[in-house]
């Protein structure tokens, strides 16, 4: 994880590469990843990332997941 720290990419890429190189490493039946960043210029951004193994019926558990995630977040913007 470190090996982010001076990457050049967007907090959103970062967090999907991470969620990909876990999938790689665990081959999960779900999974969920977080990037919780610190604020750069007074914006704090936690790009959220979720997948599930098609093997396995977790498709609506993800997509349910993710759609609370914008609830959230739409939320916390009122």
């Amino acid at each position: 994880l470190f090996s982010f720290r001076n990457h050049g990419d967007f907090h959103e890429d970062v967090t999907n590469v991470i969620m990909n190189d876990l999938i790689a490493l665990m081959r999960p039946k779900y999974i969920e990843v977080t990037g919780l960043f610190v604020p750069r210029g007074g914006i704090a951004i936690h790009p959220f990332a979720n997948w599930a193994n098609p093997d396995f019926g977790y498709a609506d558990k993800a997509a349910a997941r993710l759609f609370e995630r914008m609830e959230k977040a739409l939320a916390e913007e009122q």
